[in-house]
């Protein structure tokens, strides 16, 4: 496979990352518990002085970054058709759909999809995912480019496709250097978080390297536009407030003039078993399946990937059983020891084989629109599922995971159903699901009303295009 190799820049960050990781493990086990302690707590010190030396340099960079973003928007108002690229790793990331409609019925936009490589897992990996999400696109109708062309080489953005406005999905560097941000310092580029954020990670949602070089960041609400101006060097400078696009399938645009804002798929029904006095269920694992306690490592999987199975056997004639599982869980369980490729194969072919059992993978709108309740351990479904109006259960592997949500997240979190047994999600099976004991629907209800639905009576797609109308002139 031919064209340009990752940067020497791109290699020296995972190195280091990695590096970082590995000595912190190891000066944890072989230091006394005062010893370790105390060279946290210098380290921590010695940030604290260089900080106001990396602040300043912040300042200088992001007065560079600034003036080439301004230089950017007066071409981009000079030109009568705009061409946007989505760049996108998973098509499960997807979250530009009323954003890439609206351009599609407004010929003033030309947008494309850019499916990019995710190298983390590997070539196999890598392939795989770039040839589905092809594909989805492609049968949903959307223009769109692979970067990897049959011959093996890569496709140049930059000046093949030639965008004016680039908006991302994915924050962080797990594809090639030139699909990433610090490639298109002259060129307007947007970024819609991939979840809806409810963990305490500021890192990770506040202070990577995108977050300071994008143009707009659209935020999911008014809490995380505040949490911006607390974590970020550049205080929130570049947030706009629009409301989690995530969401508009579920609300959709209530009867507003907003052509473009749905989803073309709403209305199929992706399950096998179409009676509905089957309860439909989704059972979504997340992918952390680590053993080291930490309050991020979420996943019940490998203790109860066999427990769902023999849940369906168990009510066969009352349920309807769909896995769900995070896009990084396959390739996760492949390098696993005790499971790899074979295993992880004919675990996911179960799913999709059984009667009453299937398999979703990629995107689930119409999964989610037409189910009767869900049990997970995700992240991001905790906000986009409750939306829903459905039941959901939060399966808790410990309570310390618990410790690592925000305060907005404390209060969705509260707002589902928990299990911290196979009971417990047994219970919830027969009383909520298939009884009708629902009795946290008027706390969902509330919650969604308070914190969740988008901004200026608008979906949140909408509210993105009238700042982008704004931001070029249109």
């Amino acid at each position: 496979m031919s064209g340009k190799p990752p940067g020497m820049i791109t290699i020296y960050r995972k190195i280091s990352l990695a590096m970082v990781g590995e000595y912190k493990q190891y000066l944890q086990r072989i230091s006394p518990g005062f010893l370790y302690n105390g060279l946290v707590i210098v380290y921590r010190g010695y940030k604290q002085i260089i900080k106001p030396f990396r602040i300043f340099i912040f300042l200088l960079k992001h007065k560079k970054v600034e003036a080439k973003h301004k230089k950017a928007l007066e071409y981009v108002r000079s030109k009568e058709k705009i061409k946007a690229a989505f760049f996108i790793n998973h098509d499960s990331d997807w979250k530009y759909e009323g954003v890439y409609r609206i351009m599609e019925h407004d010929e003033r936009f030309e947008p494309v999809i850019i499916i990019c490589p995710y190298l983390t897992y590997g070539e196999e990996q890598m392939l795989e995912v770039m040839k589905n999400g092809f594909n989805v696109f492609s049968e949903k109708g959307y223009n769109v480019i692979k970067t990897l062309r049959d011959d093996g080489t890569w496709l140049d953005v930059k000046n093949e496709v030639q965008p004016d406005l680039i908006f991302f999905a994915n924050p962080y560097l797990h594809t090639r250097a030139e699909y990433y941000i610090t490639n298109f310092p002259d060129t307007l580029t947007f970024y819609v978080p991939y979840a809806f954020v409810i963990t305490d990670r500021p890192s990770l949602r506040y202070q990577l390297e995108l977050h300071y070089l994008v143009y707009k960041i659209f935020r999911e609400s008014d809490y995380h536009s505040k949490q911006a101006r607390k974590y970020s060097l550049n205080r929130g400078s570049n947030s706009v407030v629009s409301g989690y696009p995530g969401l508009d399938f579920v609300f959709k645009d209530n009867g507003r003039n907003n052509a473009g804002d749905q989803d073309k798929s709403l209305g199929n029904d992706p399950w096998k078993i179409k009676d509905r006095q089957v309860k439909r269920i989704i059972w979504a694992p997340h992918h952390s399946i680590e053993t080291d306690k930490s309050r991020f490592n979420f996943s019940n999987f490998l203790e109860y990937h066999q427990f769902f199975l023999d849940l369906a056997d168990k009510y066969k004639d009352d349920i309807m059983l769909s896995f769900k599982p995070h896009p990084l869980l396959k390739p996760k369980l492949k390098n696993l020891p005790g499971w790899g490729e074979e295993r992880t194969e004919n675990y996911y072919k179960a799913w999709a084989t059984r009667p009453n059992c299937q398999l979703n993978e990629g995107m689930y709108y119409d999964l989610f629109l037409s189910s009767d309740a869900m049990i997970h351990d995700s992240v991001s479904f905790l906000v986009e599922y409750l939306c829903t109006k459905k039941p959901s259960l939060y399966m808790v592997i410990d309570d310390y995971v618990l410790s690592g949500f925000s305060t907005l997240g404390n209060k969705i979190v509260d707002a589902h159903y928990h299990s911290r047994t196979k009971e417990d999600v047994e219970s919830f099976i027969k009383d909520v699901v298939i009884s009708g004991e629902d009795t946290m629907k008027q706390r969902r209800e509330a919650l969604i009303k308070t914190h969740l639905q988008p901004p200026n009576n608008n979906s949140a797609s909408r509210n993105i295009m009238n700042e982008i109308y704004r931001i070029t002139g249109k």
